[in-house]
């Protein structure tokens, strides 16, 4: 029988069984090549979420949180597309004190 099982760049929720390589996109092709395609797409989508929640500058950083991410987040508040584990969001939501 073939064993089937992945490489992952980080500790993720595999399918299949996984072994996560430390510095992955620099040992292997495949995890390089996979990491590359996922930030592209990930631009991408950001630039179209930003065609749909102007004013946050998501063409701009990406979702990073940039001084002007976070900026935004003061300003406009928080939206359906913002991560709960990232602080500011957080503290705009009042879920933690500063």
């Amino acid at each position: 029988t073939t064993e089937i099982y992945t490489l992952s760049l980080h500790d993720a929720l595999p399918i299949f069984p996984a072994r996560p390589i430390v510095k992955g996109d620099a040992k292997c092709l495949s995890i390089a090549a996979a990491s590359i395609i996922a930030k592209v797409t990930r631009d991408r989508m950001m630039v179209e979420l930003a065609e749909c929640c102007p004013g946050y500058g998501f063409e701009r950083h990406k979702g990073y949180g940039t001084p002007e991410h976070q900026d935004a987040i003061r300003r406009l508040g928080v939206t359906a597309h913002h991560r709960r584990s990232f602080k500011p969001v957080q503290l705009a939501l009042g879920l933690v004190e500063a």
